[in-house]
């Protein structure tokens, strides 16, 4: 083995670690659930919520697990006065089949309606609603180990609200 012989470079040796592990202290949330404080309403005692799913803007019908993030780098959404859509890109270490099996069902309890689905290699999903449509494809990555779902929902507002152009927009005189 080899002496170290100065002050400056037994400290240096000695927090080197730390500095190295830093890094993945910070990540080490990253991934789980937010547990807020919930306070109820019967008994006064606080609780830790547990929240398992959350929405894309624009679209609380649409459920996302928590496991998986959102890349908003690589998503888009457009809303006029008459339409909505949204290209929504979550990357996540989930097993696909149990996705594809969590999309169908909150889904469902959102009213949306399964008009079609292809499961092998890939997965894609299409739900319908009145004046709305969303596919999910969920694709699993290899390397790096992650599944990625891409959410292509559209909300044709205008259609519920009897507007007479398209989008929702006047058009130029």
């Amino acid at each position: 083995m080899f002496a170290i012989k100065t002050t400056s470079c037994r400290i240096v040796v000695f927090l080197l670690p730390f500095f190295l592990l830093l890094p993945a202290a910070g990540c080490a949330r990253q991934g789980s659930q937010f547990r807020p404080e919930v306070v109820s309403a019967e008994t006064g005692a606080t609780q830790m919520a547990a929240i398992t799913s959350y929405s894309p803007e624009g679209f609380p019908d649409i459920s996302i697990p928590v496991e998986m993030e959102w890349q908003a780098d690589e998503s888009m959404t457009v809303r006029t006065a008459a339409f909505a859509s949204a290209v929504l890109k979550y990357t996540g270490r989930v097993e696909v089949g149990s996705l594809a099996d969590y999309f169908v069902n909150e889904l469902a309890k959102q009213g949306w309606k399964l008009a079609g689905s292809v499961r092998s290699a890939k997965v894609m999903l299409a739900f319908t609603k009145p004046n709305k449509t969303c596919t999910i494809n969920i694709v699993e990555k290899r390397i790096p180990a992650l599944t990625e779902v891409f959410v292509y929902a559209t909300d044709d507002i205008g259609a519920r609200q009897d507007f007479r152009v398209p989008f929702g927009e006047e058009t130029l005189k």
